[in-house]
């Protein structure tokens, strides 16, 4: 035993750091990057725009459908001559269409009821069972739109419930330029409520609310994940390898 003195606290490096509430909630974990689990979950929570496996039809953008009603909506001309919105000045007094511009032909494949009570501007009712008539299963609109050059026809309900069946069998049929608003009404009302005849009949969420929640859901999906992941019992094959590998010593 040594008779000088120790210099300072000899148990300095048994002592424990204090904890910051800070960080009560943070757990250690390691993150393992895109699993199986997560991967489903995107797959079915998150608007597609981009054509999926088995459809033969397009995906369109809530932007570009509310590009194209906006060009059509007519400029607003003030008493002196004037236009109230600047750039209006450019496409002259008239609603002048632009001839690069694809035209789209809004169909509303809802019951007629909720077509009635809220729609987006300019859309038409398409019922369901029209489609499965043996005669004059299309719109007299339709005809006008079917595939022709740089026009489109869209389908769209709340969350593409019907559509999808009702666009893969209208391409079967001979549509060829054929597509669905992505997202159905539910996702074009949360941007772009201005351009519905009604109050939407999904609740509206701000952009930044929306981006927010689907992190967090995610990041949710991810935890499940690895939960699931971690608590999964180990391979048979790994067990059969372990067990022979003892019996051979």
């Amino acid at each position: 035993m040594s008779i000088n003195p120790t210099i300072g606290d000899k148990d300095i490096l048994q002592r424990r750091t204090g904890a910051n509430p800070k960080y009560n909630g943070v757990q250690a974990v390691v993150d393992s990057g895109m699993t199986t689990e997560l991967a489903h979950y995107m797959r079915s929570n998150i608007v597609k725009t981009k054509r999926q496996p088995g459809e033969l039809f397009k995906r369109l953008r809530t932007d570009a459908i509310a590009a194209f009603l906006r060009r059509q909506e007519p400029k607003s001309i003030l008493e002196d001559g004037g236009f109230a919105r600047p750039m209006d000045e450019y496409g002259g007094p008239e609603n002048a269409f632009d001839n690069c511009a694809t035209s789209y032909l809004l169909l509303d494949c809802r019951e007629v009821e909720q077509y009635t009570a809220c729609h987006i501007k300019t859309a038409l009712h398409y019922p369901k069972i029209k489609l499965h008539h043996s005669t004059n299963p299309f719109l007299p609109e339709m005809y006008a739109y079917k595939n022709k050059t740089k026009m489109c026809i869209v389908l769209y309900d709340l969350e593409e419930e019907a559509v999808l069946h009702l666009a893969n069998t209208m391409f079967q049929k001979g549509v060829d330029n054929i597509a669905i608003v992505a997202g159905g009404l539910r996702e074009f009302a949360q941007d772009y409520a201005d351009l519905l005849t009604a109050s939407p009949p999904v609740p509206i969420f701000p952009r930044d609310l929306r981006l927010k929640r689907r992190a967090e859901e995610v990041t949710h999906a991810r935890s499940e994940a690895r939960t699931t992941m971690s608590h999964k019992p180990k391979s048979l094959s790994s067990s059969l390898a372990r067990s022979t590998r003892k019996g051979t010593f």
